[in-house]
């Protein structure tokens, strides 16, 4: 484990910690707070939400407010979100604390489930159970219908990923997203199919941390911490 890492793990645990700018080390390096949106609306939850625009749920909001005061005093340069409401309203607290506007990314979106969007898995298979089938054993090659496949959907984020690199350099930046978007991060930074990420819980509300220096690399410092109350349920 690194020194960083254990750092994070630290503050996870509510112990004093050095200031988090301090973390990476070198002043080159490149740091993304990268954060799950907090939970949904009732009714939502372990649906296919990708393009599909949901509010945040009262216990979603609190999510969002304590995510800011996580990140208090923490260096923040810039605040990006993905285009859905979802994830710029948890955000959102956190940037008005901060006084920096929100960018939105398109790049950084949820994977696009076309005709799936807002349908649970057993709705799915009684609509098509051929193409379910095909899909589910091979997701990666095989797209939702008029959607994105999880190869394509993992493209985009690299995309957007290499972008926000070479824009960010040097700079500590906050990214409101989605389950599906950190964990294409998190397999960018392990050189991993997207898929296996799938490994990783992510709860509403959580925050993700890695950095990026030329001496060290790409480092994973925090995964999955949720600083706020936690949802009952969690999806996907």
């Amino acid at each position: 484990m690194t020194a960083h890492a254990a750092a994070w793990r630290r503050r996870a645990a509510g112990q004093r910690v050095m200031h988090p700018t301090r973390l990476a080390g070198a002043l080159t390096a490149t740091r993304l707070w990268f954060i799950r949106h907090g939970e949904p609306a009732d009714g939502v939850a372990g649906a296919f939400i990708g393009r599909t625009e949901v509010d945040l749920s009262p216990l979603g909001k609190h999510q969002a407010e304590a995510l800011k005061e996580y990140l208090k005093d923490a260096q923040v340069d810039a605040v990006l979100s993905s285009p859905r409401r979802r994830a710029r309203d948890t955000v959102a607290p956190l940037a008005a604390g901060h006084g920096i506007p929100i960018r939105t990314v398109a790049g950084f979106a949820e994977m696009d489930f076309g005709r799936w969007e807002g349908l649970r898995w057993d709705a799915i298979v009684a609509q098509d159970p051929d193409y379910a089938e095909r899909w589910q054993a091979n997701p990666a090659a095989i797209p939702c219908p008029d959607g994105e496949s999880c190869a394509q959907f993992q493209a985009r984020i690299e995309s957007a990923l290499e972008s926000f690199l070479s824009e960010f350099r040097g700079r500590s930046v906050v990214l409101g997203a989605h389950a599906g978007t950190n964990r294409a991060i998190l397999a960018h930074i392990l050189g991993r199919p997207y898929m296996e990420a799938f490994a990783f819980a992510q709860d509403y509300g959580c925050i993700n941390a890695a950095a990026w220096s030329e001496e060290a690399g790409a480092q994973v410092a925090l995964v999955n911490v949720v600083p706020g109350p936690r949802s009952a349920v969690n999806g996907d």
